[in-house]
């Protein structure tokens, strides 16, 4: 599921904070920049692209609403001491404004972008929004094993995610995409699960749109492996005792 409406709120909250900040530094007096605690900016600046170079090389990442908070803290928190206080040297704040700049400037030209294309293309590049974006993921999460949970997923397409949760990160490891009605069946109802109902026997798990997988006509069936390994299958029912294995997916918790 896409985020939209609170994506739009971090911009403005982020705009705002710095449209506000420059007008304060306008009404204060010309003070010399200290130039000083340039070594925890140094150091901040660091963890961050640590954290997105293990984001995009490992594909762990923190939740999306803890991680816009997390950015909005420290643009005002940067932008208080950076550009009202100016309490670092002018090397600093050159570099400092292009990249807050961009951090505002870039999501807003992406969605005007996205207006366009759409308009456009009578509506068919608005899909694009998952690539500018963020995707909620905990839309319809469940915990299905330990350390493996399921959500919705509507990135660009319909399907199912299963990742992987330790502490604060998080990890997708299996996209199980396809037709969303047909996954579960086409009588669920509005108060039926948004990612199914899961049910244990044994070592095998069920994913199913209803209670009784006899009832609609694909489901996901979990084998639990030896050393935390599962089998993720969709299955689909072709009569009263065959199956047919519709896809496999081996993934390690």
């Amino acid at each position: 599921m896409i985020i939209y409406e609170h994506y739009l709120i971090f911009i403005g909250i982020s705009l705002f904070s710095m449209i506000i900040a420059l007008i304060l530094r306008k009404i204060k007096k010309n003070e010399k920049p200290i130039g000083r605690h340039e070594k925890l900016i140094r150091n901040i600046i660091l963890c961050a692209v640590g954290y997105y170079l293990i984001k995009f090389a490992l594909g762990w990442r923190l939740n999306w609403y803890f991680e816009a908070i997390l950015i909005l803290t420290l643009c005002i928190y940067f932008d208080y001491l950076i550009i009202v206080k100016k309490k670092y040297s002018h090397k600093l704040q050159d570099i400092y404004y292009p990249a807050r700049l961009l951090l505002v400037g870039i999501p807003i030209a992406s969605f005007v972008i996205i207006l366009l294309i759409g308009g456009l293309t009578l509506g068919f590049g608005y899909g694009l929004g998952c690539f500018v974006f963020p995707v909620d993921r905990t839309y319809g999460e469940q915990r299905v094993y330990k350390n493996l949970y399921i959500y919705k997923s509507e990135e660009c397409k319909n399907g199912f995610v299963f990742k992987k949760k330790s502490l604060c990160f998080e990890k997708d490891i299996a996209n199980i995409g396809g037709n969303y009605g047909s996954t579960f069946g086409r009588d669920r109802g509005e108060d039926d699960p948004i990612t199914g109902y899961i049910s244990r026997n044994k070592d095998t798990i069920f994913i199913s749109g209803q209670n009784s997988r006899a009832n609609y006509r694909e489901y996901i069936r979990i084998l639990i492996l030896k050393n935390d390994q599962l089998l993720i299958q969709v299955i689909e029912p072709l009569g009263t005792e065959a199956i047919d294995v519709v896809r496999t997916e081996m993934i390690k918790i």
